[in-house]
């Protein structure tokens, strides 16, 4: 996870504890929405996961605005789902206009230390979540 929390630094300009924090949340995250079977598979197969949620505790502070912001940004009938995850980066100090370009590279480096069978059943099982109305 180390590797990819430098990678993610560096490709979107933020220091290595916003990359951390943001990693360990989207990871909560996983493990909040997906099945519980499936997620503990992919920590198993994403060596120090577990470890990074563990102790790279998400940022606290609210941001003034920051749901209205999320809500416009994710569009009128937006989930809870969507603004629960960019509630949780706005609070490790991700901006907004790094998020999508985040979970790609999340996605990515997933997909490379993952099974794809596992990748796929956790992908739809967000993207049911997330296209709900």
């Amino acid at each position: 996870m180390l590797d990819f929390i430098r990678s993610t630094a560096r490709s979107l300009d933020i220091d290595e504890a916003t990359a951390r924090a943001a990693t360990a949340g989207a990871l909560k995250l996983l493990q909040k929405h997906t099945d519980a079977g499936d997620f503990l598979q992919l920590t198993q197969q994403l060596p120090g996961a577990r470890e990074l949620m563990d102790g790279a505790p998400v940022g606290g502070g609210a941001l003034s605005g920051f749901m209205g912001m999320a809500a416009k940004l994710a569009g009128g009938g937006a989930t809870s789902a969507k603004l629960e995850a960019l509630s949780m980066l706005g609070r490790t100090g991700l901006s907004l206009d790094k998020a999508r370009p985040f979970f790609t590279m999340l996605f990515d480096h997933l997909s490379k230390q993952v099974d794809a069978e596992l990748l796929q059943r956790l992908r739809s099982q967000l993207e049911d979540l997330v296209s709900a109305r």
